[in-house]
């Protein structure tokens, strides 16, 4: 959700969502809101709504992602890492935005110019971080690629190398790292360190390594797994 707000630059007065476990757990036959999620909402200035249980007329998201995944399916084998599926996404995204819609014979971009402006102002981003988890701001990335907070290293790629930025604390465990008001990498509690396909990129300037992708990244997956047999965890 702040991701959204920061890329879209406002929040909507409302926002519909499943009942995911994220927002809402059901004990006893009665759903129960996950109050952090509702302070987040409210910090923001939107109302959380909740779709009726199994009413359909509120899921037609389902078809588009199934489009979505149809489309993604012509990548098969062309990415590698989460990076690279990201930025695929994206280009998904923006020829879906572009392309005329079926029912309003408009793309999704020039509709989204009209709507902007219903959007409620952003406001203090930095609460918005705050009230997801605790903050810590990394006034620059070194050239390994890795930040850390809570004794907890995590790999970003290569392009944020010498800029700065922010990884927020999740209650569990996981932190997100932003950069330049976007999010970068996510890390999960426990998990390795370093995304291989990152570790890869960082290695790929090193002349001992070689040239060839193929020798990168067999050199970089046989030094991973030395770490971790070694209890590197990276």
């Amino acid at each position: 959700m702040y991701a959204t707000i920061a890329r879209l630059g406002g929040a909507p007065r409302e926002w519909v969502t499943d009942n995911m476990s994220a927002l809402v757990a059901v004990k006893g036959g009665r759903r129960l809101k996950v109050q952090r999620a509702y302070e987040f909402a409210k910090a923001a200035g939107f109302e959380l709504k909740l779709c009726r249980p199994r009413g359909p007329q509120t899921k037609g998201r389902v078809e588009s992602s199934d489009r979505l995944l149809s489309r993604l399916a012509a990548y098969q084998g062309d990415f590698d890492g989460w990076d690279d599926i990201d930025e695929i996404i994206a280009r998904i995204e923006d020829a879906s935005n572009s392309e005329p819609n079926e029912t309003t014979g408009l793309p999704p971009s020039a509709l989204f110019m009209e709507e902007k402006d219903a959007l409620l102002p952003v406001g203090n981003l930095r609460a918005l971080e705050e009230a997801m988890g605790d903050v810590v701001r990394v006034a620059r990335v070194p050239a390994t690629m890795l930040v850390g907070a809570r004794g907890e290293p995590m790999s970003v790629p290569g392009r944020c190398i010498g800029g700065p930025a922010r990884i927020v604390c999740m209650p569990g465990g996981a932190m997100d790292c932003y950069v330049g008001g976007g999010l970068v990498a996510t890390h999960v509690a426990g998990g390795p360190a370093y995304d291989p396909a990152r570790y890869a990129e960082a290695m790929a300037g090193k002349r001992w390594f070689g040239d060839a992708a193929g020798d990168i990244e067999a050199a970089a997956a046989a030094n991973l797994g030395l770490l971790d047999s070694i209890g590197g965890s990276l």
